[in-house]
């Protein structure tokens, strides 16, 4: 881990301007998405939305990454039929045009700034001047609306809980 990278397991709130931006600290976000963004310099990112509504931000180089591009990219053999509305592959070309292109630049040898599309508002994936959390663990980075957040966090059973943990980690 990078000196002063965070740990494994990290959450944590913080706000989202009128302008649809995200400050989130270097330690937080180069690791996770493998970032090697010089301070100046601005990528574009890429998210799908998960199963709760939460925005997972994937690292440059991973394969969904590939295929997305190459997908938007408009190859011949990724064109579907006009009869294809209920297959297969237009359910998996709708998720895939339906990945949000996210603006990150590495604003100062601290910071790094998010900049969500507008349709992550129009889809209520996100509130302009609101709160927002970050979520990483290893290298999984999500954006969460609180209420949803709340929702998934929610330990209803101790006990079941414990085992669950224990029977996934094998910790004690």
């Amino acid at each position: 881990m990078a000196d002063g990278a965070k740990s494994v397991l990290y959450s944590e709130s913080t706000g989202m301007d009128g302008q649809r931006r995200i400050w989130v600290d270097s330690s937080v976000i180069e690791s996770p998405l493998k970032l090697n963004v010089p301070v100046g310099k601005k990528i574009d990112l890429w998210a799908f939305v998960g199963n709760k509504k939460q925005l997972q931000i994937l690292p440059p180089e991973n394969e969904l990454v590939k295929m997305r591009e190459r997908y938007g990219a408009g190859k011949e053999e990724w064109q579907l039929a006009w009869d294809a509305g209920s297959d297969q592959e237009a359910d998996i070309m709708r998720k895939l045009g339906g990945f949000l292109e996210i603006g990150c630049r590495h604003e100062s040898a601290g910071k790094f700034r998010l900049t969500l599309p507008a349709l992550a508002i129009d889809l209520k994936l996100a509130k302009v001047e609101s709160p927002i959390v970050i979520f990483v663990s290893g290298s999984l980075f999500e954006l969460w609306q609180p209420e949803a957040w709340t929702e998934k966090i929610v330990i209803p059973n101790v006990r079941e809980f414990t085992n669950e943990v224990i029977d996934v980690t094998g910790a004690v």
